[in-house]
Order: structure tokens, then C-alpha cells, then sequence
């Protein structure tokens, strides 16, 4: 039986951190719980559901399935795989109620009563090793179990499922690299985009906590929250947390058109420089601390940086010797008075 391997429509973990995401030319039902979480020993039994709400446009019928969560180390990319029955993993500890969910009959749209619930059990096996797993249920208009064991890609949804067996977990995640993008020193203008580089050696995924100080001098002028969304690291992983210092808001807009209306208003010309730079005023040497923890421990990083508005005092300097030059020509110009005689 092939594997099939495919990017989740439901949620996007970005690298190693799993965030909320769903995208626009999606069609199906919505899964209202994208993302639930679990710890129990070996042998323990857990419980869940998840709510799929249908819309006016949405199929009949959607079928599920159980496959195993995956990313790739250091990106974007989350794939999803099947795993043998017998291997000892998440994807065969649970046990969905329903395979087959059926669109409600002529709903009015109101009171929930477009919504259709599935129920699922979690049984860990007394031989579960300690740590954390993924698994991710799947909601699509294919039955995998008949088309070839396909899962038409553009139309599935998914519920991701973060389990951790206790006992002897080790949480090992360390911060490997703070700084600004590229290691950039000198910027014109906001924003300036920061860097918190991480890798996981545990067994267990790991959330980082912290925030991210603006200095100028002894002065602090800003502060950035590192990890608003409370995203994870997995085990194994090493990824790079992204945060923006910005006049703008960009960084703490959460809706997409908005971020992109905002984005689209930072300039693009010379001229439209000068004007950012000039309602954007910063000049100077900023230092940017980071301090937090990473499950148990405890983070520090710094990074130094300038911001010189090179556009601008170059127009300010064109200005002073254009104004310089046509005060000479002037002076020049002007006829001589005769000297007396």
C-alpha cells in the first residue's frame, strides 16, 4: 500500500510550531477544534470530539480518516502519512465513533444545527513509550478507504491531535540564536525583523515564553511578545521564531487582508521612502533583548542594530546644497555697485 503525503488545508504548523490557519479556497465543512491537546500515563484512556460545521456549499457526506502528523525540520511544510497498524503510535490509539459524517438534513443555519459531532477514544497502551506524538484526523469528500487510498487534497480538513505519555520526559529545548534577520546591522527605516532560533533535543514539544525588549540607550521604548500565539516546538526540531518591530502594527494584526493592506503601505520607491521615514522617524543605536523560558528554561539573547534614514538625509542633504548653490549663483548674479570716486 503506497504512502500518501500531503499539506494540511486546516492548519498550518509553521516549521515546528503548529498556528491556525485556514485557506480561502477551501469548500468543505469547517473543523471547529483545529488543535487539541492531551497528557495520560501508559495504560490511561482519554476521550474527545471534534464539531464539523457544514455550509451551504459543502457536500453531503465527508469521510475520516487517522493518519500520522509530521513537519519538516526547520520549514513550513507539515505532511501527514499512514503508519502500519501495528506500529506502536498515536494514529492507531484512537478510535473514531464515526468514519462517515452526513450533512445535516435541510438546516436552517441557526443554533448549531449545521453541525454534525464526532466522538473519538485515545488508548494508550501500557507499553507506550514516554514523550510526545501527533496525529491528525482527516475530513474529506474521497473515501480513502475506496479511491485508492487518496484523499482529494484541495478539499481536506483536519483536527490535529497532541498526545504526551508521561513519565520519564526530558524537556531539552534550547535557544541556539537571536538576532535580526540575516544578521542585519544597519536598517532605514521600521521595521526590523528579529530571529529567536530554537532546537528541541527533548522528547516532548516545548512552547517558548517571552519578550522581546527594545532599548535605546537605557531606555526602553518597546516591547514584543516572542510567542503571542503560544506555538510549539516539537521534539527533534529546530526552527526560528519571527517578530517584527514596526510603526506599523503589522506584527500584531491577525487578519490576513488587514496585515496585507498594511504591508502594501510600506514604500516601494525613493520618494515613498522619504515620506515612511519622515512620519516614521528613528534614528539611532537600538539594542534588542530577549528574555524568557523555553519550557523549564531560561533564555537570554541580544542584538544590537542601527537605524539611519538614509533616504531622508540624503533629500535633506540635496536640499541644503541646491539651496546652497542657488544662494551663490545669486550673490554672483547681482550687478556690482561702481566704487566711488
Amino acid at each position: 500500500m503506497r504512502n500518501f503525503v500531503k499539506p494540511f488545508l486546516g492548519l498550518i504548523l509553521v516549521g515546528t510550531v503548529f498556528l491556525t490557519a485556514m485557506p480561502a479556497n477551501i469548500k468543505a465543512a469547517v473543523v471547529t477544534e483545529p488543535i487539541q491537546e492531551y497528557r495520560a500515563a501508559p495504560g490511561a484512556i482519554r476521550s474527545g470530539y471534534i464539531n464539523i460545521a457544514f455550509t451551504p456549499s459543502d457536500p453531503a457526506v465527508l469521510y475520516l480518516t487517522i493518519e500520522k502528523l509530521e513537519v519538516q525540520d526547520g520549514t513550513n511544510q507539515t505532511n501527514s502519512k499512514k503508519v502500519p497498524g501495528t506500529e506502536n503510535t498515536l494514529t492507531n490509539w484512537i478510535t473514531l465513533e464515526s468514519k462517515v459524517v452526513y450533512k445535516p438534513e435541510n438546516p436552517k443555519y441557526q443554533n448549531n444545527d449545521n453541525v454534525r459531532r464526532v466522538g473519538y477514544r485515545i488508548t494508550v497502551p501500557t507499553n507506550a513509550e514516554p514523550g510526545s506524538d501527533y496525529a491528525v484526523i482527516i475530513a474529506s469528500e474521497l473515501n480513502s478507504g475506496t479511491v485508492n487510498n487518496a484523499v482529494a487534497v484541495s478539499k481536506d480538513l483536519t483536527t490535529s491531535i497532541l498526545f504526551t505519555v508521561e513519565g520519564n520526559t526530558v524537556e531539552e529545548a534550547d535557544l541556539v540564536n537571536f538576532s535580526t534577520i540575516n544578521n542585519q546591522f544597519i536598517f532605514s527605516s521600521l521595521p526590523v525583523e528579529f530571529a529567536a532560533k530554537f532546537t528541541n533535543k527533548g522528547n516532548v514539544h516545548v512552547i517558548p515564553r517571552g519578550n522581546i525588549e527594545i532599548f535605546s540607550g537605557s531606555t526602553k521604548i518597546n516591547n514584543i511578545s516572542l510567542n503571542p500565539a503560544q506555538s510549539r516546538t516539537l521534539p527533534d526540531k529546530t526552527f526560528s521564531y519571527l517578530r517584527k518591530w514596526t510603526n506599523e502594527g503589522i506584527e500584531e494584526q491577525r487578519d490576513e487582508q488587514i496585515i496585507k493592506q498594511l504591508e502594501d503601505q510600506l514604500p516601494k520607491n525613493f520618494f515613498e521612502e522619504v515620506v515612511y521615514q519622515i512620519r516614521n522617524f528613528r534614528v539611532g543605536v537600538y539594542t534588542a533583548e530577549l528574555q524568557g523560558f523555553a519550557g523549564k528554561r531560561q533564555i537570554k539573547g541580544s542584538a544590537t542594530f542601527i537605524v539611519f534614514p538614509i533616504h531622508l538625509f540624503i533629500t535633506i542633504a540635496a536640499l541644503i546644497a541646491i539651496g546652497y548653490a542657488y544662494s551663490r549663483r545669486s550673490k554672483t548674479s547681482r550687478p556690482k555697485k561702481p566704487k566711488r570716486q
